[in-house]
């Protein structure tokens, strides 16, 4: 098991890199921290059910939008999937890449950088959707997001360079096809998750 103390200092160590200090002595890379960092997974499957029903709830309180009216379980079982996918897609891609440039020897604080990353950047965009609840302050969204997507470019920069010691143009290079890959995937698994549900709703 794990407990806030241990992720507590996975988070320190993610911030080290990220402003490019020591994050050896903190981020563990033993193999029980490789499969320890996976706790990751199903934290943030809780975080992104309760951040979606938040977003959704606070945009149709204060939206006049045409949002998918989908059942409670439905949507949280294909936010899951979305989730899922690119998580999974991410860390194919980051391991290719790690292959690619012959850093396998490095992949372990990779995976693990990558799997608290993506927990401290859910805890963040709960934290906001909080807050922009309480205060029905849903104009802040789309300046929130722009901040966090420009949030996670720099982060996913940091972690992989600091990672597997990359050159600047490769690096560059993948975070970009990280995020247009793990955008298309979502969009797509989305949209099949709306239309599945309206043919079998006989919508």
């Amino acid at each position: 098991m794990i407990s806030p103390a241990y992720i507590g200092e996975q988070f320190r160590a993610v911030f080290a890199m990220l402003r490019d200090e020591d994050w050896r002595s903190s981020l563990d890379t033993t193999e029980e921290g490789v499969f320890r960092s996976f706790w990751a997974v199903p934290l943030c499957l809780v975080l992104v059910a309760v951040s979606s029903e938040l977003a959704q709830n606070l945009l149709r309180s204060t939206q006049d939008l045409d949002l998918p009216d989908l059942p409670l379980v439905y949507g949280l079982v294909l936010q899951s999937v979305i989730f899922l996918s690119i998580w999974s897609l991410t860390l194919f891609l980051l391991v290719g890449f790690a292959r690619q440039i012959g850093a396998t020897g490095q992949v372990a604080p990779l995976i693990v950088s990558y799997n608290w990353s993506a927990l401290l950047l859910n805890l963040i965009n709960f934290g906001f959707l909080m807050l922009a609840s309480v205060t029905q302050a849903v104009e802040m969204l789309v300046v929130f997001s722009f901040g966090l997507q420009v949030f996670w470019f720099v982060l996913r920069w940091r972690l992989i360079r600091a990672s597997l010691d990359s050159e600047v143009g490769p690096t560059l290079g993948v975070v970009i096809i990280i995020f247009l890959a793990t955008f298309l995937v979502s969009l797509t698994i989305a949209d099949l998750g709306v239309w599945l549900h309206g043919s079998l709703s006989g919508e």
